[in-house]
């Protein structure tokens, strides 16, 4: 005997009780000890995951498909998702959503390709995973665990060298780039803000020769900056000469406008225009938010205190000290390295 089974006609029985309803079933199993230990099996998985266990289980398309066309997205957001979903979960479009291991989004996390880029692959594989879950199709999201393990693998900071810095410049300010992207890269070399609130910049905010950066484009929205605090940033004489040339707008206050005057939402402009003049000085691939470390490197370099560099580039000092670490101190470390080569 086992706890909801019983017999009926030869064949095993069950009962149980959700949300307060009683159900019952009738199976296709024999009576016996066999039947009714497969009996009381099946019955904990109609306790478990509803009637929904008793219905065929979908694929990964076929929901990945239900959530596009039932979903409300942004036109946007819904190009993206079906780049991600056809380009790195297609292999998966027709096994059942809940075959789908762990072990299967692994290869994932090893791409060639930013951990933020990851992460949002992850993140739309994780939405239909989701979808399947709340349908009581599985009970664990793979793609969760795996999203958290590529967040803590720190990001490796792989700076531009001064020289690489100057050619880059000297590219954009000479080529066909326009001036918007000499000017966006400059201040980004030299202050280390992020694109975002680079393209926020007004001339409001440049005063007594500091940027004052308090907001952001963010996904198309301008809102604060990623630590909701207002930081002051020193404008290095480079940038000040080059603001001093250029034009103002009587309609739009921003300093970074296009040809057509208006100003920027979106970074893929300026990401691509510096690609474009990296391959042209067949600079070694690295994304341009190494731009951003190469101006935090630059300066540990020089010899300015991490807890000031931190307030100028808007991070928390453990983070920065995290990040970082391999440039603090380092004239101190190759001293140290070099009395540990003389122990006798």
């Amino acid at each position: 005997m086992a706890t909801g089974v019983t017999e009926k006609n030869g064949k095993c029985f069950i009962r149980w009780y959700e949300r307060g309803k009683r159900n019952s079933r009738a199976l296709d199993i024999p009576y016996t000890r066999e039947g009714i230990a497969k009996a009381a099996r099946i019955r904990k998985k109609f306790i478990e995951n509803g009637e929904q266990f008793d219905r065929p289980v979908p694929t990964f398309g076929e929901l990945a498909q239900k959530r596009l066309d039932e979903t409300r997205m942004s036109p946007n957001y819904r190009v993206q998702t079906l780049s991600c979903l056809n380009n790195y979960a297609s292999q998966w479009f027709d096994w059942p959503v809940n075959e789908i291991t762990y072990a299967d989004l692994l290869p994932l996390s090893n791409l060639d390709a930013e951990p933020t880029y990851i992460i949002l692959i992850l993140t739309h594989i994780r939405n239909v995973f989701n979808l399947a879950i709340k349908s009581k199709w599985m009970r664990d999201n793979p793609a969760g665990d795996l999203i958290q393990e590529v967040k803590r693998t720190p990001k490796e900071v792989d700076p531009f060298t001064p020289d690489e810095r100057d050619a880059i410049l000297k590219d954009l300010k000479n080529g066909k780039a326009g001036h918007n992207k000499y000017l966006f890269y400059l201040i980004r070399f030299y202050t280390g803000m992020r694109p975002g609130e680079v393209i926020a910049l007004t001339w409001d905010d440049y005063k007594d020769g500091e940027f004052r950066v308090n907001k952001g484009w963010t996904n198309n929205n301008l809102r604060p900056t990623k630590t909701y605090k207002e930081r002051r940033v020193p404008v290095h004489p480079l940038i000040q000469a080059e603001l001093k040339k250029t034009p103002r707008s009587l309609k739009n206050r921003h300093i970074i406008l296009s040809e057509a005057g208006e100003n920027f939402r979106k970074c893929q402009m300026f990401v691509k225009a510096f690609n474009r003049s990296r391959k042209r000085l067949r600079i070694r691939h690295r994304s341009p938010y190494n731009v951003r470390h190469t101006a935090a490197c630059v300066m540990l370099d020089a010899g300015m205190k991490p807890g000031y560099c931190a307030s100028i580039l808007g991070h928390s000092l453990q983070v920065f000290f995290r990040v970082y670490a391999r440039w603090i101190d380092s004239d101190e470390n190759k001293v140290q390295a070099s009395l540990l080569m003389s122990l006798k």
